[in-house]
């Protein structure tokens, strides 16, 4: 009866070392399992830079209008007004129209730029001239630096001064007809300062 009983007894201690053996196991695994994104984001935390670039494209809708001034006396005056629609089939050249802002910790700098060149064609009645074009190019630039006063997890707010740059210049062409060909250019540039906060 004695031998008959001893083969489940060591079933009993054999089940029993593998279920510690398992659990001890499981046990690790957990403990590794939540060791190893504190060590993995350690390193990422000490690669973090202070610098931060960004680079944003954007497009605007635009008219035009104003005078062109000409050297007929007949005509001294042009009168230029053109939608966006008009715009889109006058643009000459390609149009740049962007922003860019470095960063270090709280400073940042912010510049934009954009430069567009319309160039149309001029009826003349093919009398005194044969035809013509005009070309109107204008460029604008700013540039700001900027101070963060407050930085929170879910918002910050930014000071700064700066300055803005305009360019325009424009091109009236004729073409030789009674008259000989004329070629007028005018252009003008000034800045303005700013004071900027978001």
């Amino acid at each position: 009866m004695n031998i008959a009983h001893r083969p489940p007894a060591r079933r009993s201690s054999s089940r029993c070392c593998a279920a510690a053996r398992a659990a001890a196991l499981t046990t690790a695994l957990v403990a590794v399992s939540a060791v190893q994104p504190a060590r993995a984001q350690e390193p990422v935390a000490a690669r973090l830079s202070p610098w931060r670039f960004e680079l944003t494209p954007y497009g605007w809708f635009a008219g035009l209008s104003g005078t062109l001034h000409t050297p007929l006396r007949r005509f001294p005056e042009r009168n230029v007004d053109a939608d966006f629609g008009t715009i889109i089939g006058d643009i000459s050249g390609i149009p740049i129209m962007g922003t860019a802002e470095v960063r270090y910790g709280r400073f940042g700098v912010v510049a934009d730029l954009l430069h567009l060149a319309l160039e149309q064609g001029v009826d003349t009645r093919d009398v005194l001239f044969q035809g013509g074009h005009g070309r109107v190019n204008t460029t604008i630039g700013s540039v700001v630096g900027l101070f963060r006063i407050v930085e929170a997890p879910n918002q910050n707010l930014d000071v700064g001064a700066g300055t803005r740059i305009w360019s325009v210049s424009t091109k009236l062409s004729l073409n030789p007809g009674l008259l000989p060909g004329v070629i007028q250019k005018e252009s003008t540039t000034w800045a303005d300062p700013l004071l900027a906060a978001r």
